[in-house]
């Protein structure tokens, strides 16, 4: 037996968006650390971004915002012009599954730590057996009264299709 949960796009996505970075491309990579040390930190939303990749690639600041002078200075310090910056594209958000995950590390290196309870979704194996026998039970039960609300195996309330309309008035809830 089969049970699809539902789950938002942005967990059922392969995927994440991207993001432009500045990166710096330092060859000797003996003056990476001191680089690191001179150049501001990368925004906390990119948190999930290692900052350096194997080539000695080095994620500079988001290419959506104009570089600083005094950034400029630090990279002239290294022999880093304007025109030898690249702008790649990074994941702009931290993967929430490991096939995202999968997909960013292609793009750059990126941290990632595994939510099991996802991934137990995603793979269909959040619920055992009984679980999912139960699960089809109240079904059924859905299906001849029509509808059924459980919480943690007992009936809350079941009931029919109705023509009757509902009518609440506003006072009845203070507005």
């Amino acid at each position: 037996m089969r049970i699809l949960p539902i789950l938002s796009s942005e967990i059922c996505s392969e995927s994440v968006p991207l993001a432009d970075f500045y990166v710096a491309t330092l060859t000797d990579k003996r003056t990476i650390s001191s680089f690191l040390r001179k150049v501001p930190s990368i925004p906390t939303n990119f948190d999930h971004l290692k900052r350096v990749d194997k080539m000695g690639r080095v994620l500079v600041q988001p290419a959506a915002i104009p570089l600083p002078d005094a950034l400029r200075g630090i990279l002239e310090e290294f022999g880093i012009t304007d025109n030898e910056l690249l702008i790649v594209k990074v994941p702009a958000i931290k993967p929430a599954t490991r096939q995202q995950f999968d997909w960013a590390k292609n793009h750059w290196p990126t941290s990632f730590h595994p939510d099991q309870k996802i991934e137990n979704l995603l793979d269909g194996t959040f619920l055992s057996d009984e679980e999912k026998l139960s699960v089809y039970r109240w079904c059924l039960s859905a299906i001849e009264v029509g509808s059924i609300v459980v919480q943690d195996g007992k009936e809350l309330t079941s009931g029919s299709h109705t023509n009757r309309l509902s009518w609440t008035s506003c006072d009845e809830y203070g507005g």
